[in-house]
């Protein structure tokens, strides 16, 4: 189990002449017969060639992974081994949720920690057979974090010595998981991600996958959080540094409420399906309206105007997460509604990939500080807001997979039915098509299976 160090703890280890911070640092080449030990790389045009500035020695880098911090070949890359018995000191973990579970999850939580056997093994250089590959499908706003943390809880109740990674493709998903994992649990966690890197020696460990390429064979479980996602979904490369860091023999669970055909090709007999939301409500059916774009802004306008009016005869805790196609399509809006609406601009924001302060509009539009939400895709996955009404424009432009998850963002709280969705297209297409089918289909699921469920309930 090969934990890597990064280039900051190594200066920072430097630094502090600190060396009881890190026990046994070994060293491994970094490029080896031809191949990058980080990154797993043997692909010869990720190598590229170059005289060292001060050392004026001949230095290969890997271009593939130098995003990560540059090592050259002559250079060590540092490491501390780990061993499960390092863990046997470790309390068992003890969820404590602040709901009940339905009988849904329950019923899903048994037959995942029943039928998932997750053992620690011993390290070996080959991998004994083949990788153990699981899938959670189950709709968006069915509580997917809750049964992956109460799995975990089972797991290392049941073997201390475990070491699970929770992974997902977007930082502010696992953000947003890492801070439930925490109240639910009352225990510290490590969490590594664009610009947070916090290493906690325990069992559970929160991360983006790229953060992966810092771990061999260290890892018994991953669980791979929507797991549908971009950039996983269509990056080789990142399904190699996944089964890098798994253990020999190690499970690999994916979660997600879409298919790929990765994840088509997982055995019925390894799948878990949750038709049915923790509310046990169907998921809201959407609106589907015909607008040209060159009446957008004009639909826009009228449509945010009861959300940010001092007058406002709406309910106060409503807001509005309107879902564009592209960057400059945001910034377009953003422009015209800042003219147009500039005594109440305080309550519209927008976000997008390269936005600044991102995590904190997301806890203001969370809060109600803001109530006029523009975004891109970023927020299509895993994040809950309470009382949010989506509307999606050009929705004909995005694929059926992004417009299940943004739809699912509406109505995820238990109570009254709170939440609409509303999708403006300038042209009909197979993925809205599609895209709606999966809704009927998984409400006519969510009936057949709600009534199975409960013949078996006492």
């Amino acid at each position: 189990m090969k934990y890597y160090l990064t280039r900051k703890q190594i200066e920072t280890l430097d630094k502090s002449n600190d060396k009881k911070s890190y026990r046994d640092i070994h060293v491994d080449p970094f490029i080896s017969q031809g191949k990058c030990n980080r990154c797993c790389s043997i692909d010869p045009t990720d190598f590229h060639s170059f005289i060292h500035q001060f050392t004026q020695r001949s230095t290969l880098y890997c271009r593939r992974c130098s995003q990560y911090g540059m090592f050259h070949s002559f250079e060590g890359y540092p490491y501390v081994n780990h061993s499960h018995q390092d863990y046997k000191d470790i309390n068992a973990l003890s969820i404590r949720l602040p709901f009940e579970l339905t009988h849904y999850q329950q019923s899903i939580i048994e037959q995942m920690s029943d039928r998932i056997q997750c053992k620690t093994i011993c390290n070996s250089t080959t991998r004994q057979k083949a990788t153990d590959e699981y899938l959670l499908y189950a709709v968006t706003g069915a509580g997917k974090s809750e049964i992956i943390l109460s799995c975990c809880d089972k797991w290392v109740t049941r073997n201390r010595q475990l070491n699970i990674a929770i992974v997902c493709p977007r930082r502010d998903v696992i953000v947003d998981l890492h801070e439930k994992a925490q109240r639910y649990f009352d225990v510290e966690f490590t969490i590594r991600c664009m610009g947070i890197c916090k290493h906690v020696f325990n069992s559970l460990h929160f991360m983006t996958i790229h953060q992966l390429i810092y771990y061999k064979n260290y890892f018994d479980i991953i669980i791979i959080d929507e797991a549908g996602a971009y950039p996983y979904s269509g990056d080789l490369r990142l399904h190699d540094i996944v089964l890098s860091a798994l253990s020999h023999s190690g499970t690999l669970i994916y979660v997600s409420a879409t298919l790929n055909p990765t994840l088509k090709r997982i055995p019925k007999a390894n799948s878990f399906i949750l038709p049915v939301r923790f509310h046990e409500k169907p998921l809201v059916t959407p609106r589907l309206k015909f607008l040209p774009s060159r009446f957008e802004q004009r639909i826009v306008c009228e449509a945010i105007k009861p959300y940010i009016s001092l007058n406002n005869a709406m309910d106060k805790n409503k807001k509005l997460l309107i879902y564009v196609h592209s960057i400059e399509q945001l910034l377009t809006l953003n422009e015209f509604l800042q003219n147009q609406f500039r005594q109440n601009v305080s309550k519209i924001g927008y976000i997008y990939s390269n936005s600044e302060l991102r995590t904190e509009l997301i806890d203001d539009f969370k809060q109600g500080r803001i109530t006029v939400l523009l975004s891109t895709t970023l927020l299509e996955r895993g994040l809950t807001f309470k009382d949010v009404n989506i509307i999606i424009l050009r929705s004909h432009k995005f694929d059926r997979n992004t417009l299940i998850q943004m739809m699912g963002r509406a109505d995820r709280y238990i109570g009254p039915k709170s939440g609409t969705v509303t999708l403006y297209y300038a042209l009909y297409n197979m993925e809205l098509y599609y895209a709606c089918k999966y809704i009927r289909d998984m409400n006519q699921r969510w009936r057949l299976y709600g009534r199975q469920v409960n013949i078996n309930q006492p």
